[in-house]
C-alpha cells in the first residue's frame, strides 16, 4: 500500500491511498503468505503526547479514500491507513 496522501479543506481532511504493484486484493500466487485485502481502516490522532489514536469506519476493500470531518482547527494530526487481510 502507498503512503497515504492528505488534503485539507477547512476542518475536513481527506486521506487517499493506493495499492502498489505486488499488493493485491486477490492472492496471486496462492501461497500461505498471501492474503486478500478484506477492508481498510483509517486512524488519526492529534500531535500531542497525551492524544490517543481514533479509528474511523471500516471501509470496503475497493475504497481508497476517507474523509474525517469537523477536526478542530489549529492542530496538527497524524493519520494512517490500515489494511485488514484474511487469516
Amino acid at each position: 500500500m502507498s503512503t497515504p496522501r492528505t488534503f485539507v479543506t477547512g476542518q475536513n481532511v481527506r486521506v487517499q491511498w493506493s495499492i502498489l504493484d505486488g499488493d493485491s486484493q486477490q492472492s496471486i500466487d496462492n501461497s500461505a503468505d498471501s492474503s486478500p485485502i478484506d477492508a481498510f481502516k483509517v486512524e488519526f490522532k492529534r500531535d500531542d503526547s497525551q492524544a490517543e489514536w481514533i479509528t474511523g469506519d471500516q471501509l470496503d476493500a475497493h475504497v481508497r479514500a476517507y474523509t474525517v470531518h469537523q477536526l478542530p482547527a489549529g492542530n496538527r494530526y497524524f493519520n494512517v491507513a490500515l489494511s485488514k487481510c484474511s487469516n
